[in-house]
């Protein structure tokens, strides 16, 4: 683990229980045993960490991205390897606006995928903008839901995720009677 990675290993286990504007960096420091020169090379403040760790993750979101049917599952997957560390960021009353920004990347990607793909060509732009909002609040809302249920694996919220869209809500109820 480097320098940076150590900081921002600080950083996250403090925001388990404390608020981002509780920590100092003077606090940082101490627990991440650097001197204030090297934390200030590397950082600013506490919010520049915050901003680091989740740029890192989004560059990871990013190129998990592509055009195969299971691309769900690859966001998925990559969520997953960074599962603590978004859970804590989902959890720390969403100050950086983190939360959002999943959102809005999962809504952007989500309209991308919608309009190369023939099938929804028919769809008015309401439709599609309807889509997209329901496609993004239920990704990142079941993600929210999987990460509060650790024993329910990839591959399970991947396909229930599918069923759902790919067939509909009643063929998930009918597929249950």
């Amino acid at each position: 683990m480097n320098i940076q990675e150590k900081i921002q290993n600080v950083l996250l286990n403090l925001l388990q229980v404390k608020s981002i504007e509780q920590i100092t960096v003077t606090e940082i420091i101490n627990n991440s045993s650097v001197t204030r020169t090297i934390f200030y090379r590397y950082y600013i403040n506490q919010y520049s960490i915050l901003q680091t760790i989740e740029n890192n993750i989004f560059v990871a979101l990013e190129a998990s991205i592509d055009e195969s049917e299971n691309g769900m599952l690859k966001v998925l997957k990559t969520v997953d390897k960074y599962k603590k560390t978004v859970n804590v960021l989902l959890n720390q009353n969403d100050v950086s606006g983190f939360g959002d920004r999943l959102m809005n990347f999962l809504t952007v990607k989500g309209m991308c995928v919608i309009n190369k793909k023939s099938k929804y060509n028919q769809l008015n732009d309401r439709q599609v903008e309807l889509l997209i909002e329901y496609l993004s609040v239920s990704i990142s809302n079941l993600m929210k839901f999987w990460m509060s249920n650790s024993q329910m694996a990839i591959n399970e919220l991947d396909d229930s995720f599918e069923m759902i869209f790919k067939n509909g809500i009643n063929n998930l109820i009918g597929a249950k009677s």
